[in-house]
């Protein structure tokens, strides 16, 4: 069974603190316990990879009952998903997640290479309704909040200037590695799940008729998920380090009480696993 590890990571529901001069002041961060989802794990400490597929139009459709964005909902059942499954996370957790934003949507780029930033959300239960549409409309209340162009302005502002300290500069490659995996580290540790989420892809029209369920994955720290649809199918990728599947299992349950036919691809990974293949 899936334990949960608490961490301490900010929160933004405190005070501020000044920022630079003619901008609004920056909520300063409180120290809150955030729930981590920890496992067993694999024997080759290989990546697990679960792949939920389902037809996408029935949940959009749950999405927008909730008035909530494709992602925010997914993110609100696989809060509700560790919460029905993880004895640890039954009282009154906080739980975070890391969603990546298309900075092309906010400033110029002809760079072809990534051009992104990520925003944290979190939400902390016991505190209100924590139905997952409840948590689904808290979680998108707090992205549209810094998903806007002034918000993720401040932010690389900030990037920048650390990045451009002369004593960046100077730093040995090997020293700023090192740095820079203590940094991502530590902000591991502030994370519930990491999301992706590439939305509806099309392809160019001599692909598009041969092609049908479309799928992507990472390889992760901690558990993480992706979504992506292709004519017609949502296919969710669930990557994590750990053997156990408790989460994803109550996850493809929580859709199938929704009325969503879902089907589950889970390769045999334990020692346990791969000798019920054998007999």
């Amino acid at each position: 069974m899936l334990t949960v590890e608490e961490a301490d990571a900010p929160s933004q529901d405190l005070d501020g603190e000044p920022g630079e001069p003619g901008e609004p002041s920056v909520p300063r961060p409180s120290r809150r316990r955030i729930h981590r989802v920890r496992g067993t794990r694999t024997p080759d400490h290989r990546t697990r990879v679960i792949e939920l597929t389902m037809p996408a139009k029935p949940v959009l459709r749950l999405a927008k009952a909730q008035g909530v964005a494709l992602t925010m909902f997914l993110t609100a059942l696989f809060f509700e998903a560790i919460r029905r499954t993880d004895d640890g996370a039954r009282g009154a957790p906080t739980m975070a997640a890391s969603v990546p934003v298309n900075l092309r949507q906010f400033f110029p780029s002809t760079s072809a290479r990534n051009f992104f930033a990520t925003i944290r959300v979190e939400h902390t239960y016991g505190r209100g309704e924590d139905t997952p549409g409840a948590v689904a409309r808290a979680l998108q209340d707090s992205f549209s909040a810094e998903a806007t162009p002034e918000a993720l302005e401040r932010k690389l502002h900030r990037l920048l200037r650390i990045e451009r300290l002369p004593l960046a500069r100077i730093v040995p490659r090997p020293l700023k590695d090192m740095l820079l995996s203590l940094i991502n580290h530590l902000n591991n540790r502030g994370l519930t799940v990491a999301i992706s989420n590439l939305g509806r892809v099309t392809l160019p029209e001599p692909a598009e008729p041969h092609v049908g369920r479309m799928l992507f994955h990472v390889s992760a720290v901690r558990p993480q998920f992706c979504a992506i649809s292709h004519d017609g199918l949502l296919t969710i990728s669930f990557t994590a380090p750990f053997v156990e599947t408790d989460h994803v299992r109550e996850y493809a349950a929580l859709l199938t009480e929704a009325g969503v036919e879902v089907t589950v691809s889970a390769p045999r990974v334990s020692e346990d696993e791969l000798s019920e293949f054998e007999t």
